[in-house]
């Protein structure tokens, strides 16, 4: 009898582990359903917007990135020149040196704004970035950078160029206080508009290009500028002056006119003079200056000539050479039209690059 009862206890056992382990596997399998059944759910609410959002992510880092190296891949100097002068106005100016600087700003096309100065670009300026999306604010992009000829509107390239006020604590301000522009009694912020314009650089790409001006003739500059590009007029690249700052105007001044960039305003006197020069008072405009240099004449008859790389178009001023001003060029037909003088005629000294308002 004992043995029996013994036999019947190990049998309830048995049963009670065997019903455990049945329980517990059926636990087991409802809680693998569940999570199946949860990350199902989970799935249809929020999965595709979540990928579309790390693909987004992904895009928007990958193009920032693309973009901050665009922005710094040109930094460093170039190195100028001799102790040959130049001057805005027939007298003599110097020019030699370094570069570096900035650029960006923001406005509308066409007049002048005060849009927010916030919303301006102050990064370094270069020739390497390439906007290959639709351009419609041109004070977006860098100065310097390239937009691909599908990304540009050539059913309206007016709203491409385009003048802002500088306005105290904007980038464009930043970067040209104590530099180009200095306190003076002889013109002020108001007076000056920062411009931006595009242009057909010597590889026939459009480029955009910057400039600060007097407000009496940025009408006229931009006018004159956009007739130059949609005539396809080639020009190297058009930075701001604060882009080779030297720590000086003149020095300063040779730097950009050795890497061949057009210009305008930065407030200097001739050197070893009290004149100021018209580039101080932003009435005066150097386009293309190594193709079209400044010629001066020592007392022996020697001639002197800036930029020095400029020398061979010094002499021979065929019309036939790309990028030479002549009488019969496009820049000087348009700069005369709107009563601009060139310095081309002049005798002494000679300065092919220039025009200037009086």
């Amino acid at each position: 009898m004992p043995d029996n009862h013994r036999q019947e206890k190990n049998k309830i056992k048995r049963l009670i582990i065997l019903l455990s382990c049945l329980l517990l596997i059926l636990l087991s399998t409802l809680i693998i359903l569940a999570v199946i059944l949860g990350g199902r759910v989970s799935g249809k609410g929020d999965g595709a917007p979540k990928n579309d959002s790390v693909a987004s992510s992904r895009t928007d880092s990958r193009k920032s990135d693309a973009e901050s190296t665009a922005r710094t891949e040109k930094t460093g100097s170039s190195s100028a020149a001799s102790g040959q002068t130049k001057d805005g106005t027939g007298t003599s100016d110097s020019k030699a040196s370094d570069r570096s600087g900035s650029s960006g700003a923001s406005g509308t096309s066409g007049t002048d704004s005060t849009s927010d100065p916030d919303s301006a670009s102050g990064s370094t300026s270069s020739d390497t970035g390439e906007i290959t999306v639709p351009v419609d604010d041109i004070f977006l992009p860098n100065a310097g950078d390239i937009i691909a000829d599908s990304a540009f509107d050539h059913n309206d390239p007016g709203k491409y160029f385009a003048a802002r006020e500088i306005v105290p604590g904007d980038p464009v301000y930043l970067r040209i206080y104590g530099r180009s522009y200095q306190e003076n009694d002889y013109i002020s912020l108001a007076d000056l508009r920062y411009l931006r314009m595009v242009h057909y650089n010597f590889d026939g790409r459009i480029q955009v290009g910057e400039m600060i001006v007097n407000v009496q003739i940025a009408d006229d500059v931009l006018f004159i500028f956009r007739e130059l590009f949609q005539r396809g007029y080639q020009i190297r690249k058009m930075h701001l002056i604060d882009d080779y700052w030297t720590g000086e105007g003149v020095s300063s001044d040779a730097a950009s006119v050795t890497d061949d960039n057009t210009s305008c305003f930065c407030f200097r006197r001739a050197a070893n003079t009290d004149t100021l020069s018209r580039h101080a008072l932003g009435l005066a405009i150097d386009l293309n200056p190594l193709e079209n240099p400044f010629l001066t004449f020592d007392e022996d008859g020697n001639v002197n000539i800036l930029p020095e790389e400029g020398t061979p178009y010094a002499f021979d001023r065929s019309p036939d050479i790309p990028h030479v001003i002549t009488e019969s060029d496009d820049a000087y037909i348009l700069f005369s039209e709107r009563g601009f003088n060139w310095g081309g005629h002049w005798s002494s000294p000679i300065d092919y690059q220039h025009f200037e308002r009086y």
